[in-house]
């Protein structure tokens, strides 16, 4: 394999097509080094939004720990979420529903009125039908129970952050 890569990049200028395609394929965020080419990928950039500083700063220590991605900032409600994301221009927006002030179907309502809205995984409690009907309804790109796995909850990110939706496997039975 690396002899391989080596050969292609003594060709003339494909090492940039092969970084391209490397980097397509792939789709992660993340430093790799192909034949003393450094290419720095960047992280996925996420905001958190929910009323309880322990689960925010649970949910960070989770997603930083995974080298992938980056919290660039947090929020307590659904106004400090949109003003978050305005001013940070975050990836991701991932937002509890039960928040004070503006809670996070408000919230993502309101991002979702912008023609390049931010993608947005709630992130609940709660599995009751008319929360999920309304959270796809408002624009989410997924939604997830806040006792979902490490690995789902990481796979759900990867996923919207590619441009795909994600709803976790007991809700997508409603």
């Amino acid at each position: 394999g690396q002899l391989y890569y080596h050969c292609l990049l003594e060709q003339p200028n494909f090492h940039h097509y092969l970084i391209y395609q490397y980097y397509h394929y792939h789709q992660h965020k993340y430093t790799f080094r192909i034949n003393n080419i450094n290419l720095k990928m960047e992280k996925i950039k996420v905001v958190l939004a929910d009323d309880h500083v322990v689960v925010r700063s649970g949910i960070k220590n989770l997603l930083e720990n995974e080298g992938e991605i980056t919290v660039v900032g947090e929020a307590s409600n659904g106004k400090e979420a949109i003003v978050a994301v305005e001013k940070l221009n975050p990836d991701m927006l991932i937002i509890d529903i039960r928040m004070p002030e503006m809670n996070g179907l408000e919230a993502t309502r309101e991002l979702n009125k912008n023609p390049d809205a931010i993608k947005i995984l709630i992130l609940s409690m709660h599995d009751d039908e008319d929360y999920i009907l309304q959270a796809i309804e408002c624009g989410a790109s997924g939604y997830l129970l806040k006792d979902t796995s490490k690995e789902e909850f990481l796979k759900a990110i990867k996923t919207i952050n590619q441009g795909g939706k994600y709803f976790s496997g007991d809700i997508s039975q409603v």
